[in-house]
């Protein structure tokens, strides 16, 4: 992909050359090339260079004028804190202080009007600030003087829009944090969805060895061996908050824009658009990134790429996502030029319409709306069914039924609410009642799950591999899975794990009907399970254990 203009300045920030003019002079040089190469490539480089080289080139645009102001803060706010190391030079970055950005910044993904979501960070034992002097006030007041020069004093004119909101609890913490509080924070008192953030995180400025020892101090946190299913409720609960709550979207919820209209369609966070896509390949890069190392990049479109390789998504379906990633992607960068604003609705005038589909390589407006309600389609299907499993139960009992909880008491006891003793129920009809005292069961596990995510598969896997009991062992093979279920610290977390992999399905659960030893074993030391399912893909399954 050629580039059909030079950005001049870009070249020398990237060669590592400072500007000799003040802030505000460099803030409206930076300004007005960014500007000059959007013109060109909403004029010329469109059909030359993909959204994604794009989006690159665009960011390491931010990382060298973040880079440079930042060295250029450090040697201003030095000169009025005494017993701050002299002026640093030109080149050398501020040591022991760094920027990470998050979000688009973060996974390289910058278009026209993007924010630029930054949190820093500052090792105590490098940063040039005696401790006495207050390294975090230094350090933030450095921080402050950059984010004048790269977002205009809130005058409008702005090189990047900053967002340090993403910080740790940034109602009471300033723009920068010790490494070591930060690692403190991270694995003791972060939010889960912190995690979904953080995944994002590079280094954009400063000190970067520094910046990869914190990244590196995280990389536990960050990608975790364990399959924690608990943050795929956790993104589809954040998935439902924005689509009930975004200002964004009011219109939407307003007029339920149906998947088949375009116009006043917003490209990022509607259904079917570009944070879908996210949310689905970022999701899947919490669950299993720990596992496999490829998932663990900040760049959406190589994680995608990597789920395909490991046989986790469809080649098919990862092909189509990042086709669809493209286009919504160019759409966005073109409705922004077109309103100079940041946007992300499709527009609704007729003459806006015809403009972008002419620009984005369509004959017309009707070609590109039917390619956006197709790519829409394929989007919404694709990703779905990852959620959909996730969302609350609605349908916990029958309406109007009395809920049948198990009674508290020692292991292995068959007292429901309504005073029922299973044994005697057995006797009268053993199909019949086990398949009652199953259903129970099953209702009573969907029951403590309400509000939360859905069990997935496994309960129903649980009913057919029992149903194929002979009579007289149902409700005994059930009550074994119920007692061990019981005595887990999360069932939810374990039944979700079950119906994600029938190999593991098949490697825990046949032995513990067929084997009373091992029931036993897990009845008394329920954490066994634990290792069992680190060591699944080492396990017999079912077959294999018959024959031996």
């Amino acid at each position: 992909m050629s580039q059909a203009v030079s950005w001049p300045l870009w070249e020398r920030l990237m060669q590592g050359e400072t500007s000799t003019k003040d802030d505000d002079s460099l803030r409206a040089s930076m300004l007005a090339d960014k500007q000059v190469q959007q013109r060109t490539y909403i004029d010329q480089d469109a059909a030359q260079i993909s959204t994604e080289a794009l989006g690159r080139k665009w960011t390491a645009y931010a990382d060298a004028s973040l880079d440079v102001a930042l060295r250029k803060s450090w040697n201003t706010t030095r000169q009025a804190a005494p017993h701050v190391p002299a002026d640093l030079g030109a080149e050398r970055p501020v040591p022991g202080l760094f920027i990470l950005g998050l979000g688009k910044l973060g996974g390289e993904d910058l278009n026209f009007s993007s924010d630029v979501d930054l949190v820093a960070f500052y090792d105590a034992d490098t940063v040039p600030v005696p401790a006495f002097v207050g390294r975090t006030d230094i350090t933030a007041r450095v921080l402050r003087t950059l984010n004048q020069t790269v977002d205009g004093h809130g005058s409008g004119r702005f090189v990047w829009r900053t967002d340090w909101r993403l910080r740790p609890d940034p109602s009471v913490t300033d723009l920068s944090m010790s490494t070591e509080a930060a690692e403190d924070y991270h694995f003791y008192r972060a939010a889960p969805w912190r995690r979904l953030a953080m995944i994002k995180a590079r280094v954009v400025a400063g000190d970067r060895a520094a910046g990869e020892r914190l990244l590196s101090a995280l990389h536990p946190y960050l990608w975790r061996r364990h399959l924690d299913f608990s943050m795929i409720e956790e993104v589809a609960r954040l998935k439902t908050r924005i689509r009930a709550e975004h200002p964004d979207l009011a219109g939407e919820r307003r007029h339920e824009i149906p998947l088949a209209q375009t116009a006043g369609f917003n490209l990022k966070l509607g259904r079917g658009g570009i944070r879908d896509i996210e949310f689905f390949v970022n999701a899947q890069q919490l669950l299993w990134g720990g596992r496999h190392p490829r998932l663990q990049t900040p760049i959406t479109m190589d994680a995608l790429a990597g789920l395909a390789e490991e046989g986790i998504v469809e080649p098919s379906l990862a092909k189509g996502l990042a086709e669809g990633y493209a286009l919504l992607r160019g759409l966005e960068n073109r409705v922004q030029y077109w309103a100079d604003a940041h946007t992300h609705f499709v527009p609704e005038d007729s003459e806006q319409q015809e403009w972008l589909a002419e620009r984005s390589g369509y004959g017309n407006w009707s070609e590109l709306a039917k390619a956006l309600v197709a790519t829409r389609q394929f989007i919404d299907d694709g990703v779905s069914d990852l959620f959909a499993e996730f969302e609350p139960n609605q349908a916990v009992q029958p309406e109007g039924a009395a809920p049948e909880r198990r009674l508290g008491g020692p292991a292995g006891s068959d007292i429901t609410t309504d005073g029922t003793n299973t044994e005697q129920s057995t006797e009268k009809d053993g199909a019949a009642a086990a398949e009652a005292f199953i259903d129970q069961r099953l209702r009573v596990w969907r029951e403590e799950a309400s509000g939360q995510a859905g069990f997935g598969s496994a309960p129903d896997k649980i009913l057919a591999l029992v149903l194929a009991q002979d009579s007289a062992d149902r409700v005994a093979s059930l009550t074994a899975v119920d007692d061990l279920f019981r005595r887990l610290g999360n069932r939810g977390q374990y039944l979700k794990l079950l119906s994600s992999d029938p190999k593991l399905f098949d490697a825990v659960l046949p032995p513990l009907f067929r084997a009373p030893a091992m029931a036993s074993l897990l009845r008394q030391s329920a954490h066994v399970v634990d290792g069992l399912l680190g060591r699944a893909g080492q396990l017999p399954v079912a077959p294999e254990l018959d024959q031996g």
